[in-house]
Protein backbone atom coordinates (compact mmCIF):
# COMPACT_ATOMS: atom_id res chain seq x y z
CA UNK A 1 0.00 0.00 0.00
CA UNK A 2 3.14 2.27 -0.15
CA UNK A 3 5.72 2.63 -2.44
CA UNK A 4 8.82 5.06 -2.27
CA UNK A 5 11.59 5.60 -4.20
CA UNK A 6 13.55 8.80 -4.87
CA UNK A 7 16.95 9.92 -3.43
CA UNK A 8 16.37 9.84 0.57
CA UNK A 9 14.23 6.97 0.67
CA UNK A 10 13.32 3.04 -1.08
CA UNK A 11 11.11 0.39 -0.62
CA UNK A 12 12.13 -3.23 -0.85
CA UNK A 13 9.48 -6.17 -1.57
CA UNK A 14 10.03 -9.69 -1.08
CA UNK A 15 7.83 -12.69 -2.13
CA UNK A 16 8.68 -16.40 -0.74
CA UNK A 17 7.34 -19.28 -2.43
CA UNK A 18 6.73 -21.81 0.41
CA UNK A 19 5.12 -24.23 -2.25
CA UNK A 20 6.28 -27.07 -4.52
CA UNK A 21 4.97 -25.74 -7.55
CA UNK A 22 6.56 -22.79 -9.88
CA UNK A 23 4.79 -19.48 -8.43
CA UNK A 24 4.30 -17.18 -11.58
CA UNK A 25 3.56 -14.10 -10.11
CA UNK A 26 2.36 -10.22 -11.93
CA UNK A 27 3.38 -7.07 -10.02
CA UNK A 28 1.49 -4.14 -10.99
CA UNK A 29 2.93 -0.42 -9.87
CA UNK A 30 0.13 1.90 -9.62
CA UNK A 31 -0.34 5.71 -9.57
CA UNK A 32 -2.38 7.22 -6.67
CA UNK A 33 -5.18 7.46 -9.29
CA UNK A 34 -5.40 3.76 -10.03
CA UNK A 35 -3.40 4.06 -13.23
CA UNK A 36 0.01 2.24 -14.34
CA UNK A 37 2.86 4.27 -13.76
CA UNK A 38 4.45 4.78 -17.26
CA UNK A 39 7.88 6.44 -17.80
CA UNK A 40 11.15 5.88 -19.98
CA UNK A 41 13.04 3.02 -18.16
CA UNK A 42 10.22 1.54 -16.77
CA UNK A 43 8.46 -2.00 -16.99
CA UNK A 44 5.15 -2.03 -16.06
CA UNK A 45 3.84 -4.81 -15.20
CA UNK A 46 6.54 -7.28 -14.61
CA UNK A 47 6.25 -10.59 -13.93
CA UNK A 48 8.41 -12.84 -11.97
CA UNK A 49 8.91 -16.68 -12.12
CA UNK A 50 9.67 -17.96 -8.20
CA UNK A 51 11.02 -21.16 -7.90
CA UNK A 52 9.57 -23.86 -5.41
CA UNK A 53 10.79 -23.14 -2.07
CA UNK A 54 12.47 -20.07 -3.80
CA UNK A 55 12.42 -16.20 -3.06
CA UNK A 56 13.20 -12.99 -4.63
CA UNK A 57 13.87 -9.44 -2.59
CA UNK A 58 14.28 -6.55 -4.65
CA UNK A 59 14.06 -2.96 -4.44
CA UNK A 60 11.71 -0.79 -6.83
CA UNK A 61 13.82 -0.31 -9.77
CA UNK A 62 15.21 -3.57 -9.49
CA UNK A 63 11.70 -4.71 -9.88
CA UNK A 64 10.10 -2.02 -12.35
CA UNK A 65 13.83 -0.65 -14.38
CA UNK A 66 15.65 2.38 -13.16
CA UNK A 67 13.09 4.79 -14.56
CA UNK A 68 11.40 3.65 -11.69
CA UNK A 69 13.82 5.46 -9.36
CA UNK A 70 11.41 8.57 -8.31
CA UNK A 71 7.94 6.93 -7.92
CA UNK A 72 5.08 7.33 -5.01
CA UNK A 73 2.20 4.76 -4.98
CA UNK A 74 1.39 1.35 -4.52
CA UNK A 75 1.81 -2.54 -5.73
CA UNK A 76 -0.54 -5.13 -6.42
CA UNK A 77 0.79 -8.82 -6.97
CA UNK A 78 -1.23 -11.33 -8.55
CA UNK A 79 -0.70 -15.00 -8.80
CA UNK A 80 -2.37 -18.10 -8.94
CA UNK A 81 -0.57 -19.58 -6.57
CA UNK A 82 -1.44 -18.24 -3.31
CA UNK A 83 0.49 -19.88 -1.24
CA UNK A 84 2.85 -17.23 -2.03
CA UNK A 85 3.34 -14.69 1.22
CA UNK A 86 5.48 -11.29 1.33
CA UNK A 87 6.36 -7.97 2.90
CA UNK A 88 7.77 -4.75 2.01
CA UNK A 89 10.33 -2.62 4.01
CA UNK A 90 10.79 1.25 3.67
CA UNK A 91 14.18 2.70 4.36
CA UNK A 92 16.41 5.48 4.60
CA UNK A 93 19.54 5.66 2.18
CA UNK A 94 21.45 5.15 4.65
CA UNK A 95 20.07 2.16 5.96
CA UNK A 96 19.60 3.20 9.54
CA UNK A 97 15.52 3.87 9.33
CA UNK A 98 14.07 0.72 8.05
CA UNK A 99 10.31 -0.61 8.92
CA UNK A 100 7.40 -1.98 7.18
CA UNK A 101 4.80 -4.48 7.10
CA UNK A 102 3.48 -8.02 6.00
CA UNK A 103 1.61 -7.60 2.41
CA UNK A 104 -1.79 -8.40 2.95
CA UNK A 105 -4.45 -10.48 0.85
CA UNK A 106 -7.49 -8.54 -0.64
CA UNK A 107 -9.81 -8.69 2.84
CA UNK A 108 -13.31 -7.83 3.45
CA UNK A 109 -13.28 -5.22 5.93
CA UNK A 110 -14.70 -1.73 5.28
CA UNK A 111 -13.68 -0.47 8.98
CA UNK A 112 -9.84 0.08 9.75
CA UNK A 113 -8.05 1.82 13.10
CA UNK A 114 -5.09 3.56 12.75
CA UNK A 115 -3.69 2.69 16.35
CA UNK A 116 -0.39 4.84 16.14
CA UNK A 117 -0.77 8.56 16.18
CA UNK A 118 2.24 10.92 17.00
CA UNK A 119 2.36 13.90 18.16
CA UNK A 120 5.66 15.49 19.32
CA UNK A 121 6.89 18.65 17.73
CA UNK A 122 9.25 17.19 15.47
CA UNK A 123 7.10 14.10 14.87
CA UNK A 124 4.85 12.68 11.54
CA UNK A 125 1.88 10.09 11.25
CA UNK A 126 1.23 9.14 7.44
CA UNK A 127 -1.99 6.92 6.38
CA UNK A 128 -1.98 4.95 3.27
CA UNK A 129 -5.20 3.80 2.20
CA UNK A 130 -6.25 2.10 -0.89
CA UNK A 131 -10.10 1.58 -1.78
CA UNK A 132 -12.57 2.85 -4.06
CA UNK A 133 -14.84 5.91 -3.17
CA UNK A 134 -15.08 8.23 -0.80
CA UNK A 135 -13.62 6.84 2.67
CA UNK A 136 -14.57 8.92 6.09
CA UNK A 137 -11.63 9.35 8.52
CA UNK A 138 -12.61 10.02 12.49
CA UNK A 139 -10.34 11.19 14.81
CA UNK A 140 -11.00 9.84 18.48
CA UNK A 141 -9.51 11.19 21.85
CA UNK A 142 -8.48 8.28 24.95
CA UNK A 143 -11.97 8.86 26.52
CA UNK A 144 -13.67 8.31 23.02
CA UNK A 145 -14.83 11.35 21.93
CA UNK A 146 -15.20 12.07 18.16
CA UNK A 147 -12.60 14.88 17.94
CA UNK A 148 -12.81 15.47 14.08
CA UNK A 149 -14.43 14.22 10.90
CA UNK A 150 -12.72 14.66 7.05
CA UNK A 151 -13.79 12.61 3.99
CA UNK A 152 -11.22 11.69 1.11
CA UNK A 153 -12.22 10.96 -2.14
CA UNK A 154 -10.36 8.27 -3.78
CA UNK A 155 -11.27 7.27 -7.87
CA UNK A 156 -15.19 6.20 -8.47
CA UNK A 157 -14.33 3.32 -10.81
CA UNK A 158 -11.09 1.94 -10.22
CA UNK A 159 -8.91 1.39 -6.90
CA UNK A 160 -6.84 4.21 -5.86
CA UNK A 161 -4.34 5.06 -3.29
CA UNK A 162 -5.10 8.45 -0.44
CA UNK A 163 -1.41 9.15 1.27
CA UNK A 164 -1.32 12.09 3.87
CA UNK A 165 -0.08 13.31 7.16
CA UNK A 166 -2.52 13.76 10.03
CA UNK A 167 -1.12 16.85 11.02
CA UNK A 168 -2.33 18.36 7.25
CA UNK A 169 -5.56 16.15 6.95
CA UNK A 170 -6.70 17.28 10.61
CA UNK A 171 -4.77 20.75 10.44
CA UNK A 172 -4.45 23.09 13.24
CA UNK A 173 -6.05 19.71 15.96
CA UNK A 174 -4.37 18.44 18.98
CA UNK A 175 -3.27 15.06 17.65
CA UNK A 176 -1.89 14.22 21.52
CA UNK A 177 -3.35 11.02 22.57
CA UNK A 178 -5.53 9.83 19.60
CA UNK A 179 -6.14 7.14 17.46
CA UNK A 180 -8.28 7.37 13.62
CA UNK A 181 -10.86 5.11 12.30
CA UNK A 182 -11.27 4.95 8.56
CA UNK A 183 -14.55 3.77 7.00
CA UNK A 184 -16.21 2.77 3.61
CA UNK A 185 -19.79 2.59 3.66
CA UNK A 186 -19.73 0.62 0.10
CA UNK A 187 -16.40 -1.35 -0.75
CA UNK A 188 -13.29 -2.96 1.17
CA UNK A 189 -10.44 -0.95 2.31
CA UNK A 190 -7.36 -1.36 3.15
CA UNK A 191 -4.48 0.55 5.16
CA UNK A 192 -0.75 1.33 6.04
CA UNK A 193 0.69 4.02 8.24
CA UNK A 194 4.20 4.87 8.72
CA UNK A 195 5.31 7.20 11.57
CA UNK A 196 8.64 8.43 13.07
CA UNK A 197 10.84 11.68 13.66
CA UNK A 198 13.88 12.55 12.39
CA UNK A 199 15.78 9.94 14.09
CA UNK A 200 13.55 6.89 13.34
CA UNK A 201 11.01 5.34 11.26
CA UNK A 202 8.19 3.01 12.17
CA UNK A 203 5.31 1.33 9.96
CA UNK A 204 2.25 -1.35 10.37
CA UNK A 205 -0.75 -2.21 8.51
CA UNK A 206 -4.06 -0.95 10.24
CA UNK A 207 -6.25 -2.95 12.00
CA UNK A 208 -9.86 -4.04 9.94
CA UNK A 209 -12.42 -4.04 13.26
CA UNK A 210 -15.95 -5.06 13.61
CA UNK A 211 -17.72 -2.12 15.45
CA UNK A 212 -20.45 -4.44 16.59
CA UNK A 213 -19.47 -5.07 20.08
CA UNK A 214 -20.12 -8.71 20.83
CA UNK A 215 -20.29 -10.20 24.95
CA UNK A 216 -17.84 -12.93 24.04
CA UNK A 217 -14.66 -13.41 26.40
CA UNK A 218 -11.43 -13.16 23.76
CA UNK A 219 -7.80 -13.11 24.57
CA UNK A 220 -4.96 -11.13 22.93
CA UNK A 221 -1.36 -11.82 23.21
CA UNK A 222 1.86 -10.09 22.79
CA UNK A 223 4.50 -12.49 22.16
CA UNK A 224 7.54 -9.69 23.25
CA UNK A 225 7.52 -7.40 26.48
CA UNK A 226 10.35 -5.89 27.49
CA UNK A 227 11.41 -2.97 29.94
CA UNK A 228 14.68 -2.99 30.09
CA UNK A 229 17.97 -0.28 29.84
CA UNK A 230 17.64 0.17 26.28
CA UNK A 231 14.36 -0.68 25.12
CA UNK A 232 10.69 0.18 26.68
CA UNK A 233 7.46 -0.92 25.85
CA UNK A 234 4.13 0.93 25.17
CA UNK A 235 0.57 -0.79 25.57
CA UNK A 236 -1.98 0.46 23.01
CA UNK A 237 -6.07 -1.04 23.71
CA UNK A 238 -8.59 0.32 21.35
CA UNK A 239 -12.47 -0.44 21.83
CA UNK A 240 -13.76 -0.03 18.46
CA UNK A 241 -17.03 -1.24 19.59
CA UNK A 242 -20.26 -0.03 21.16
CA UNK A 243 -19.79 -1.92 24.36
CA UNK A 244 -17.78 -1.29 27.67
CA UNK A 245 -15.24 -3.79 27.88
CA UNK A 246 -13.13 -4.89 30.84
CA UNK A 247 -9.38 -5.78 30.83
CA UNK A 248 -7.14 -7.88 32.71
CA UNK A 249 -3.60 -7.63 31.75
CA UNK A 250 -1.00 -10.67 32.74
CA UNK A 251 2.82 -10.40 32.27
CA UNK A 252 4.73 -13.40 32.16
CA UNK A 253 8.51 -13.51 32.34
CA UNK A 254 10.69 -15.21 29.54
CA UNK A 255 11.97 -18.63 29.95
CA UNK A 256 9.31 -19.84 32.71
CA UNK A 257 6.95 -22.45 31.94
CA UNK A 258 4.69 -21.49 34.15
CA UNK A 259 0.68 -19.66 33.92
CA UNK A 260 1.07 -17.57 37.23
CA UNK A 261 1.64 -13.94 35.79
CA UNK A 262 4.63 -11.56 37.39
CA UNK A 263 2.46 -8.88 37.46
CA UNK A 264 -1.70 -7.85 36.26
CA UNK A 265 -3.62 -4.96 36.32
CA UNK A 266 -7.32 -4.39 35.42
CA UNK A 267 -8.89 -1.67 33.44
CA UNK A 268 -12.55 -0.86 31.65
CA UNK A 269 -12.23 0.60 28.49
CA UNK A 270 -15.07 2.46 27.39
CA UNK A 271 -16.58 2.23 24.07
CA UNK A 272 -14.83 4.02 20.70
CA UNK A 273 -11.86 4.56 23.83
CA UNK A 274 -8.60 4.10 23.99
CA UNK A 275 -5.65 3.20 26.89
CA UNK A 276 -2.06 4.05 25.84
CA UNK A 277 0.56 3.58 28.72
CA UNK A 278 3.81 2.05 29.51
CA UNK A 279 4.43 -1.28 30.42
CA UNK A 280 5.83 -0.77 33.70
CA UNK A 281 3.45 2.18 34.89
CA UNK A 282 0.52 -0.05 33.49
CA UNK A 283 1.24 -3.44 34.74
CA UNK A 284 3.28 -2.55 37.81
CA UNK A 285 6.29 -4.63 36.91
CA UNK A 286 8.69 -6.13 39.76
CA UNK A 287 11.88 -4.36 40.03
CA UNK A 288 15.24 -4.43 37.33
CA UNK A 289 15.13 -5.94 34.12
CA UNK A 290 11.68 -7.19 32.70
CA UNK A 291 11.31 -9.43 29.36
CA UNK A 292 8.78 -11.76 28.64
CA UNK A 293 4.87 -11.39 26.98
CA UNK A 294 1.63 -10.18 27.52
CA UNK A 295 -1.96 -11.73 27.76
CA UNK A 296 -4.80 -9.40 27.56
CA UNK A 297 -8.15 -11.20 28.54
CA UNK A 298 -11.47 -8.92 27.67
CA UNK A 299 -14.96 -9.84 28.15
CA UNK A 300 -16.10 -7.83 24.86
CA UNK A 301 -14.60 -9.67 21.22
CA UNK A 302 -13.52 -6.80 19.13
CA UNK A 303 -10.75 -5.24 21.31
CA UNK A 304 -7.49 -4.47 19.36
CA UNK A 305 -4.19 -3.07 20.21
CA UNK A 306 -0.11 -3.38 19.98
CA UNK A 307 2.83 -2.85 21.99
CA UNK A 308 5.16 -0.69 20.50
CA UNK A 309 9.28 -1.28 21.55
CA UNK A 310 11.32 1.82 21.65
CA UNK A 311 14.45 3.43 23.42
CA UNK A 312 14.11 5.76 25.89
CA UNK A 313 15.77 8.70 23.47
CA UNK A 314 13.44 7.49 20.68
CA UNK A 315 16.18 6.57 18.37
CA UNK A 316 14.50 3.55 17.03
CA UNK A 317 10.93 2.09 17.40
CA UNK A 318 8.69 -0.78 16.31
CA UNK A 319 5.14 -1.84 16.67
CA UNK A 320 3.55 -5.31 16.67
CA UNK A 321 0.16 -6.07 16.95
CA UNK A 322 -1.43 -8.07 19.62
CA UNK A 323 -2.44 -11.37 18.17
CA UNK A 324 -5.52 -13.64 18.88
CA UNK A 325 -4.76 -16.97 16.47
CA UNK A 326 -2.18 -18.76 17.30
CA UNK A 327 -0.55 -20.73 13.97
CA UNK A 328 1.00 -24.46 13.28
CA UNK A 329 2.67 -22.80 9.84
CA UNK A 330 3.91 -19.69 9.38
CA UNK A 331 6.26 -18.10 6.79
CA UNK A 332 8.93 -15.33 7.44
CA UNK A 333 9.42 -13.77 3.90
CA UNK A 334 13.04 -12.36 4.19
CA UNK A 335 16.54 -13.31 5.66
CA UNK A 336 18.80 -10.41 6.64
CA UNK A 337 21.73 -12.14 8.77
CA UNK A 338 24.63 -10.47 8.03
CA UNK A 339 26.68 -7.29 6.91
CA UNK A 340 25.72 -5.86 10.50
CA UNK A 341 21.77 -7.22 10.34
CA UNK A 342 20.33 -9.87 13.18
CA UNK A 343 17.66 -12.05 12.53
CA UNK A 344 15.95 -12.90 15.44
CA UNK A 345 12.39 -15.02 16.16
CA UNK A 346 10.63 -14.70 19.04
CA UNK A 347 8.07 -17.98 20.13
CA UNK A 348 5.19 -17.91 22.49
CA UNK A 349 3.58 -21.29 23.27
CA UNK A 350 0.00 -19.93 25.42
CA UNK A 351 -0.71 -23.46 26.12
CA UNK A 352 -0.29 -26.22 28.87
CA UNK A 353 0.76 -28.87 26.28
CA UNK A 354 4.81 -28.36 25.16
CA UNK A 355 5.71 -27.53 21.49
CA UNK A 356 7.50 -28.95 19.09
CA UNK A 357 8.95 -26.59 16.62
CA UNK A 358 10.97 -26.89 13.88
CA UNK A 359 12.61 -23.65 11.57
CA UNK A 360 13.98 -24.50 8.61
CA UNK A 361 15.85 -21.58 6.36
CA UNK A 362 15.92 -21.46 2.85
CA UNK A 363 18.19 -19.45 0.28
CA UNK A 364 16.52 -17.39 -2.77
CA UNK A 365 17.33 -20.39 -5.01
CA UNK A 366 15.06 -22.92 -2.97
CA UNK A 367 17.86 -24.23 -1.32
CA UNK A 368 17.71 -25.44 2.38
CA UNK A 369 20.62 -23.85 4.01
CA UNK A 370 19.28 -24.80 7.89
CA UNK A 371 16.97 -26.38 10.09
CA UNK A 372 16.23 -26.10 13.92
CA UNK A 373 14.13 -27.65 16.37
CA UNK A 374 13.43 -27.38 19.41
CA UNK A 375 10.52 -27.85 22.70
CA UNK A 376 8.68 -24.82 23.89
CA UNK A 377 7.25 -25.55 26.94
CA UNK A 378 4.09 -24.59 28.29
CA UNK A 379 3.65 -21.09 28.84
CA UNK A 380 7.08 -20.89 27.85
CA UNK A 381 8.34 -16.94 26.16
CA UNK A 382 11.66 -17.65 24.19
CA UNK A 383 13.28 -15.33 21.56
CA UNK A 384 16.04 -15.91 20.09
CA UNK A 385 18.49 -15.45 17.44
CA UNK A 386 19.13 -17.65 14.29
CA UNK A 387 22.22 -18.58 15.01
CA UNK A 388 21.00 -19.87 18.32
CA UNK A 389 18.30 -21.99 16.72
CA UNK A 390 20.94 -23.41 13.92
CA UNK A 391 24.34 -23.34 15.76
CA UNK A 392 26.99 -22.87 12.73
CA UNK A 393 24.55 -20.91 10.58
CA UNK A 394 26.29 -18.50 7.81
CA UNK A 395 25.11 -15.10 7.18
CA UNK A 396 22.42 -14.80 4.82
CA UNK A 397 20.79 -12.29 3.08
CA UNK A 398 17.93 -12.83 1.22
CA UNK A 399 15.78 -16.46 1.58
CA UNK A 400 13.33 -16.98 3.98
CA UNK A 401 11.99 -18.49 7.31
CA UNK A 402 9.28 -21.58 7.48
CA UNK A 403 8.51 -22.22 11.47
CA UNK A 404 6.19 -25.02 12.00
CA UNK A 405 4.71 -26.22 15.50
CA UNK A 406 2.71 -29.30 16.19
CA UNK A 407 0.25 -27.35 18.12
CA UNK A 408 -0.33 -23.64 17.81
CA UNK A 409 1.69 -20.86 18.63
CA UNK A 410 2.29 -17.20 18.64
CA UNK A 411 5.87 -15.76 16.74
CA UNK A 412 7.24 -12.77 14.94
CA UNK A 413 10.62 -12.32 13.27
CA UNK A 414 12.50 -9.40 14.59
CA UNK A 415 15.29 -7.65 12.25
CA UNK A 416 18.03 -5.39 14.19
CA UNK A 417 21.26 -3.53 13.30
CA UNK A 418 24.11 -1.56 15.74
CA UNK A 419 26.24 1.08 15.17
CA UNK A 420 29.18 1.04 17.32
CA UNK A 421 27.57 -1.00 19.88
CA UNK A 422 24.43 0.44 19.99
CA UNK A 423 21.43 -0.77 18.58
CA UNK A 424 20.04 1.72 15.58
CA UNK A 425 17.26 -0.37 13.97
CA UNK A 426 14.75 -2.67 15.04
CA UNK A 427 12.01 -3.57 12.82
CA UNK A 428 9.28 -6.32 13.65
CA UNK A 429 7.50 -8.87 10.97
CA UNK A 430 4.21 -10.45 11.67
CA UNK A 431 4.03 -13.81 10.61
CA UNK A 432 2.95 -14.38 6.92
CA UNK A 433 0.49 -17.43 6.03
CA UNK A 434 -0.63 -18.94 2.36
CA UNK A 435 -3.96 -19.86 1.16
CA UNK A 436 -2.69 -23.21 -1.44
CA UNK A 437 -3.81 -22.04 -5.17
CA UNK A 438 -6.56 -21.37 -6.98
CA UNK A 439 -7.43 -20.80 -10.89
CA UNK A 440 -7.84 -17.06 -12.14
CA UNK A 441 -5.62 -13.74 -11.71
CA UNK A 442 -6.76 -10.49 -10.04
CA UNK A 443 -5.79 -7.28 -11.99
CA UNK A 444 -6.10 -3.74 -10.91
CA UNK A 445 -9.56 -3.00 -12.57
CA UNK A 446 -11.47 -6.02 -11.22
CA UNK A 447 -9.89 -6.05 -7.86
CA UNK A 448 -12.54 -3.94 -5.98
CA UNK A 449 -15.15 -4.22 -8.59
CA UNK A 450 -17.17 -7.07 -7.20
CA UNK A 451 -16.57 -7.17 -3.10
CA UNK A 452 -18.93 -4.30 -1.47
CA UNK A 453 -19.84 -4.40 1.78
CA UNK A 454 -23.57 -4.55 2.65
CA UNK A 455 -24.69 -2.48 5.99
CA UNK A 456 -27.75 -3.54 7.91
Amino acid sequence: PSVQSDGSSGTGVAIANPTDELADVTLYLLNNDGTFTTGPGITNPTDLSIEPDGQIAQTIPELFGEGADDVNGWILASSENLGIVGFFLTFSQDGKKIDGAEAREIGAASTLVFPEVLSEDNAFTEINLIGVGSIDLELYSADGQLINTEKIALPADVPGRFAGKLSEIFSGVSLSNTYLIARSSEYVIMGYESFGTGEFLAGRNAIPVSEIGDKTPAALFGAQLADISNIKSVITLINPTNVTAELTFSAFRAGASTNIPSATSTNTLAPKSMLRVDARSLLGLPPGDFVGWLRVDSDVAGIVGDITFGDPDRTFLSSVQLQTSPVTDAVFSHVADGLGFLTGITFLNPSVDPAAVTLEVFNKAGQKTGTGSFILRPFEHNPRLLGEIIPGFEPQIGGYIRVKSDIGIFTFELFSLSDSGKLVVLAAVPPQIGYGTVTGKITPVSLFAVITVTRA
